[in-house]
């Protein structure tokens, strides 16, 4: 069962590399018109959403793999503050990435909310690059 479990697992992780392509996604939004950018923001906050759902089911199964063997309670601490900042961190893209297309729509600029789309991002990014560190070196803490 835990070797299913931890295919389950890679799958879900291979999916949360959509936050290393979310920055240069959003950086897009700027340059395009406002029916195009009010369209491009909901895709953006429609992936975002399955990926923040993706996040819930790494950690469903990261739990289930925990459970199974013996981890550093160093290592345990790290990864479930980083697993919750990035959950965090989602949403509150996922409120910008709302605000963005709704500004799309209204006026047609998104330059105030992309920054700060922007900004949340690369800060997920920077998250899952740490867990992803974390999990390839697990001995090392």
């Amino acid at each position: 069962m835990s070797h299913w479990m931890l295919f389950l697992h890679i799958v879900g992780a291979l999916a949360m590399g959509f936050y290393f392509l979310l920055p240069f996604l959003v950086s897009r939004a700027g340059k395009m018109s406002g029916a195009a950018q009010a369209g491009y923001a909901a895709v953006l906050r429609s992936a975002n959403r399955i990926a923040q759902f993706v996040l819930l089911f790494e950690f469903l199964t990261g739990g289930y793999l925990v459970s199974k063997y013996s981890y550093s309670p160093l290592w345990l601490i790290l990864v479930l503050v980083f697993v919750v900042a990035l959950g965090a961190v989602t949403g509150i893209l996922g409120v910008r990435l709302k605000k963005l297309g709704e500004a799309a729509e209204a006026n047609g600029t998104v330059t105030p909310h992309q920054s700060s789309s922007l900004a949340l991002s690369w800060i997920s990014a920077v998250f899952l690059l740490v867990i992803v560190y974390l999990m390839n070196n697990i001995g090392a803490i």
